[in-house]
């Protein structure tokens, strides 16, 4: 085959694929129209039980977990006996494919009269997974509903449920005024927790977390290393959110997810820890660990640009933050090298490609909005170091 034919097959197929694809979300979003149809107009059971395998699918509503079609054949019979009428509203709907997988995420407006005249209304947060095999069959493998109060983590919510922007302050200095006074302006949703660069060991946190908590922005603290044991004690303090710093492999990917989530996700282990007020309340909290505390992983070297594909399907990261500082030391660069631009531009299109939200530090509000335009919602400002800094500077520049 010569080159010319090579090249025009290769282009074919890639129009193939992508066509695919196309199809294939089209088919999803469809089927996402068609389940809330069927329950505005009180379906057989049957219409819903042809997208769901007999059993081996995840479903929960909120309180009602669901795993074969009896359970669910149970759980509508009940929503019949008691609603009268519904509707829905679709307000916002993601469609990413990860693999054979289409990941959907979407918020709905839930309105209902149940048969003793009472008005039900509230937002239900959404996740699918929904398999399309080559003959265009559609399987519900995972379906998540969550009605919005169980969710502690407001900075989880906002950037996965809502998909707006977060920002947090940047923390080097271990003293619970400081997380105070940045709080203090109500604009930050999050508080970075430097572990990695400053002496902050897992006592310095907790009492950070302590702080961040009574002034209600998530405390979320990069460790020093991608070490088990290490992010246990860590992740024990009650931090919403723990950043492992120089993911390079899928391996390093893996290894932080296993830390972090506890099984199936992961293989974190059960301990007396704070977040669970020392085994006080573990039920309650082993229950909403994994959807409440947010995986972070940074994306520092060359290594890690070559492998992000790989990277980006690990399943449970929540942010892939970018370093760009240490990225151009790995590439040998400067700042603003060309070479540089184009790996960080391949990070951004391959999380585009996974669905997965980009971090970033944003000196300025128009850097930041630079950024979103690319995918970019996890942020950090100026840390306490240079806006104190700043402000000397700032007061004799009067």
């Amino acid at each position: 085959m010569n080159r010319k034919v090579f090249c025009l097959v290769l282009a074919v197929l890639i129009a193939v694929s992508a066509s695919y694809a196309e199809s294939g979300e089209n088919l999803v979003r469809g089927l996402v129209y068609k389940w809330f149809s069927l329950f505005d107009r009180n379906a057989p059971v049957a219409e819903f039980l042809h997208y769901l395998p007999s059993t081996g699918f995840k479903m929960a509503f909120p309180e009602q977990p669901i795993s074969n079609h009896s359970e669910f054949n149970t759980w509508y019979k009940g929503i019949l006996s008691s609603i009268k009428t519904a509707n829905h509203e679709i307000k916002k709907l993601y469609v990413v494919k990860v693999g054979n997988i289409y990941e959907v995420e979407m918020i709905v407006l839930w309105r209902a009269t149940t048969y003793d005249g009472k008005e039900v209304t509230f937002d239900a947060f959404q996740t699918w997974k929904v398999e399309v095999d080559r003959s265009n069959n559609l399987t519900i493998r995972e379906y998540l509903v969550s009605d919005g109060k169980g969710f502690n983590n407001s900075t989880r919510h906002k950037l996965k449920a809502k998909r707006e922007p977060v920002f947090g302050g940047f923390v080097t200095i271990g003293n619970h005024k400081i997380i105070e006074n940045l709080a203090l302006a109500g604009k930050l949703d999050f508080v970075w927790l430097e572990a990695e660069h400053t002496e902050f060991d897992p006592a310095i946190v907790q009492n950070l977390t302590i702080a961040a908590e009574n002034e209600k922005v998530s405390a979320i603290v990069r460790v020093p290393a991608n070490d088990f044991n290490l992010i246990k004690k860590y992740i024990g303090t009650g931090v919403q959110g723990i950043i492992v710093p120089s993911i390079k492999t899928a391996d390093d990917a893996r290894n932080a997810i296993d830390a972090i989530k506890y099984s199936p996700q992961g293989q974190r282990a059960a301990g007396a820890e704070r977040g669970n007020r020392y085994l006080g309340r573990f039920s309650e909290y082993r229950k909403n660990a994994n959807d409440e505390i947010m995986a972070i992983l940074m994306l520092e070297t060359k290594e890690a640009v070559d492998n992000i594909d790989e990277i980006l399907q690990v399943p449970g990261i929540d942010v892939l933050h970018v370093g760009p500082f240490d990225l151009s030391l790995s590439y040998d660069v400067e700042m603003g090298s060309d070479k540089l631009a184009l790996a960080i531009k391949k990070v951004e299109l391959a999380a585009q490609k996974y669905g997965v939200p980009l971090g970033s530090a944003a000196p300025t509000m128009a850097v930041a909005r630079e950024k979103m335009k690319k995918g970019y919602r996890f942020f950090t400002i100026p840390g306490d170091m240079e806006l104190l800094q700043r402000g000397v500077r700032s007061y004799f520049a009067e």
